[in-house]
């Protein structure tokens, strides 16, 4: 049972895919590599270039050719940037996958004295968001670390560091990362958030394993809100503000109570969507 609404939650995921691919138009692949970690396709279209790790992967990152690098082409993007306003005293930002690096140049833009830690695994997708989306991570208040953001995040715990708001936009071709779906992973972000700080998190409403999502950071958290994107995206709001955060966003509401099994890291079902 639990399979078939995992592969019902992945087959939802490409009919996004699909979705997007519409939206931007006809496009021609005008950088094609293999890093050590995914295929990088950096796509051209009429009025758009978006990134992605795949011809039937989600777009990554997408920007509007005649347009400053920092406007936010996304749904959810817009959304994560918008809610931003409303956490109270915000000093520093953790994101944790840049695509194309929109969101940390469109946070640099509007809060010049607010610093910005963006975290990539992949330093080739860093040099492509250089080279084609305009990305540049020039001075101190907007550093960019090529290393794993769970990595980053048990680093910042042993130094201290505590982040305001820690914006988690990690996706490989399919979904999550694994590591990024467990209570242990959670529970380590909670610990490097100041006290009044707010997680901001891209996930999907419609799949098999939304409701393992909701269960495991309603187990860290307690009470977490979720504000729904047409497209099917959702940005999970945790934190002591959350509710306030939430409450000044549209189709904004607390996540019902979930029963489902809590991800950890010995128990993912991330993992399933790999068996479709």
């Amino acid at each position: 049972m639990m399979i078939k609404t995992l592969v019902a939650g992945a087959l939802a995921l490409l009919a996004m895919v699909d979705a997007q691919a519409q939206v931007f138009g006809a496009t021609k692949p005008i950088w094609v590599q293999r890093s050590m970690y995914r295929n990088i396709i950096v796509l051209d279209g009429p009025t758009h270039r978006c990134l992605t790790f795949g011809r039937r992967s989600a777009r990554q990152s997408c920007m509007e050719k005649d347009a400053a690098a920092t406007k936010l082409v996304f749904g959810y993007t817009q959304r994560m940037f918008d809610a931003l306003q409303y956490v109270p005293n915000v000093k520093r930002v953790l994101v944790i996958g840049i695509g194309g690096g929109s969101i940390p140049m469109a946070i640099r833009e509007k809060y010049p004295d607010v610093m910005v830690d963006a975290v990539e695994l992949d330093q080739e997708v860093i040099n492509v968001a250089e080279r084609f989306f305009n990305f540049k991570p020039n001075n101190e208040l907007l550093r960019v670390f090529a290393e794993d953001g769970r990595v980053h995040i048990r680093r910042a715990i042993r130094e201290g560091v505590k982040f305001d708001v820690v914006m988690l936009d990690a996706f490989d071709k399919d979904y999550i990362p694994e590591h990024m779906a467990t209570a242990e992973f959670l529970t380590q972000v909670k610990s490097a958030l100041t006290p009044n700080g707010i997680l901001m998190s891209n996930t999907y409403k419609k799949t098999g394993f939304a409701k393992y999502e909701e269960a495991t950071y309603q187990h860290v958290f307690g009470g977490v809100y979720e504000s729904a994107i047409p497209n099917g995206n959702r940005i999970i709001f945790a934190g002591k503000h959350a509710a306030d955060v939430a409450s000044h966003l549209p189709d904004s509401a607390l996540i019902d109570k979930s029963d489902a099994t809590v991800m950890r890291d010995r128990f993912s079902p991330v993992n399933s969507l790999l068996v479709r």
